[in-house]
């Protein structure tokens, strides 16, 4: 990615258009040269200029004084003409939002493969744009999506469509900052670190806790398959549980959660301690 990608984007240029839109106008010189010399009096800029260098250097600093504690000039704004219309107000617009653009892949099943999933935002349900109409997401893996619609798409083919969900809006911020939004998607959810005073209010000391942001019910991982059901869903997580343990390991960022789980995010049997509602409750997979 290139120094200025931030700048050709649209949200920098939105930017970039508002700051020159408020930056302050450029001084005029001339005028406050004018004004400096209009203080002196008669016969003293004559003398200054044939005085020697540490003689001019005091003098531009009394000068320099003299103008700072001067009352800036007030210009009144000419009142407008009787019956001219009012100017105009600049329409007041946040930001244009970025797009998600996808390739499609080629059939699956009963749809068409394309090249975005999870890590790029898109869940169930999600509908993208293309030439050929709108297509609704009805299967989503990490990497990859399954698509329907009515009429049919050829490979290589692109959809695209506003970034303009949470998932979606996640996903760009990680990609901006260079990280991966979704290290237990395999599982099936996505973590946040809890608000330091919330965690401490729940017990945990250090002020460190995850709460589950978002289950992801069901992943595909086969293609021509119907998706699976995750690990997070068969063990019964919601969003807002508070992770406590993980198979009996105290749990309070990702690092420990990845060493918790080891070899049993697609195992049969998984325990975790959740608190819940403020209460604490035992979840298991088996």
């Amino acid at each position: 990615m290139s120094d200025n990608s931030y700048d050709e984007s649209p949200h920098g240029q939105a930017m970039i258009s508002l700051l020159r839109k408020h930056a302050p106008p450029a001084p005029d010189v001339a005028r406050a040269r004018m004004a400096v010399l209009s203080r002196l009096p008669d016969g003293r800029v004559i003398a200054l200029r044939w005085a020697g260098s540490a003689v001019a250097a005091a003098a531009a600093v009394m000068i320099a004084v003299v103008l700072l504690q001067s009352p800036p000039e007030v210009v009144p704004h000419a009142p407008p003409a009787p019956g001219a219309p009012d100017a105009p107000m600049a329409a007041s617009r946040g930001p244009a939002l970025s797009r998600l653009a996808v390739v499609v892949r080629g059939p699956s099943a009963d749809g068409w493969r394309i090249d975005a999933g999870l890590k790029d935002g898109l869940r169930v349900g999600d509908t993208l744009q293309g030439g050929s109409g709108t297509y609704r997401v009805s299967a989503v893996g990490i990497f990859d999506a399954r698509v329907t619609g009515e009429k049919a798409l050829a490979r290589g083919e692109r959809l695209s469509r506003e970034i303009d969900t949470p998932a979606l809006r996640r996903a760009e911020a990680f990609e901006a900052l260079g990280g991966d939004p979704g290290a237990f998607f395999d599982l099936g959810a996505v973590f946040d670190a809890a608000p330091t005073h919330d965690a401490r209010a729940l017990g945990f000391a250090d002020g460190r806790a995850l709460v589950v942001a978002e289950v992801i019910r069901q992943l595909l991982r086969d293609f021509d398959a119907a998706p699976q059901a995750t690990l997070a869903s068969v063990l019964g997580l919601r969003a807002g549980d508070v992770i406590v343990s993980v198979n009996g390991f105290p749990v309070s960022d990702l690092n420990q959660l990845a060493g918790a789980l080891q070899w049993t995010r697609r195992s049969a049997t998984l325990q975790a301690t959740v608190i819940r509602d403020g209460r604490t409750i035992e979840l298991g997979a088996e």
